[in-house]
């Protein structure tokens, strides 16, 4: 059984520690509570929310090239400065979904430490859910690495700087900025070592219909959901909204 599901629509300044990023103005977070699940249920939890995303638009995430060693420390990975892209494109499309690379090298590149080597990351963007389940296999996910961007182009046209930034410094308020033809129309990121993940609706996109489309997959599924007020849940982990949700 799932312990608890909370589904929270926030508007406020998240605390740091959380890991969720910094939200816009206007900008709107749904709190999703993914812990306190045994191994089944937490498998099926994780396929609800890759159909609730697809059946939202197409679904951008990163993986793994290659599995990471324990050196590999990714918060100190996340540096717009030291990153660096190979030209790599998108593969053309295959059964809903194309691929491309990301290079980056650590931050502690010149000091010589471990995880110096440059480390290769996959981006994925796909229709089908069964890819999308993957996102949760990415070894950044409980590093709070993981950006999950949800779009109806064909393939986000961000660059990769753009999105190692947005991972690296989780300022929401920059997915407002972007041009029309690559409007993404939400983003999410797991936080406190993947306890949470938040969900931001974007432009036009009603976080209503975001908190359907998981709750009805949910309910497919057989796993109970509750809505909880964004406090009572923050709470759980130590923290409180800096200001009024």
């Amino acid at each position: 059984m799932v312990g608890r599901i909370g589904l929270h629509t926030v508007r406020a300044s998240l605390p740091p520690a959380l890991e969720l990023g910094q939200l816009g103005v206007g900008q709107s977070m749904l709190l999703v509570q993914i812990d306190d699940a045994d191994d089944d249920a937490l498998d099926a939890l994780h396929l609800a929310i890759a159909e609730a995303f697809v059946a939202l638009g197409r679904v951008t995430f990163l993986e793994d090239v290659e599995r990471p060693t324990l050196g590999t420390l990714w918060r100190k990975l996340w540096s717009p400065g030291h990153h660096r892209s190979d030209g790599a494109e998108w593969t053309p499309e295959e059964h809903g979904t194309r691929h491309r690379r990301i290079v980056l090298r650590s931050a502690f590149g010149a000091a010589g430490a471990v995880g110096a080597a440059p480390v290769e990351l996959g981006l994925t963007s796909t229709t089908r859910p069964e890819v999308a389940l993957r996102l949760f296999e990415f070894s950044g996910w409980f590093q709070g690495a993981q950006l999950v961007l949800l779009s109806a182009a064909a393939a986000p046209g961000v660059d990769d700087r753009f999105i190692c930034t947005l991972a690296a410094e989780k300022n929401w308020s920059v997915l407002d900025a972007l041009p029309a033809e690559d409007q993404i129309s939400a983003a999410a990121f797991p936080g406190v070592d993947g306890a949470l993940m938040g969900v931001i609706a974007l432009g036009n996109t009603d976080a209503q219909a975001i908190a359907d489309a998981l709750t009805g997959r949910f309910t497919a599924y057989g796993l109970p959901w509750q809505v909880h007020p964004p406090a009572e849940t923050l709470s759980r982990y130590g923290h409180a909204l800096t200001q009024g949700a």
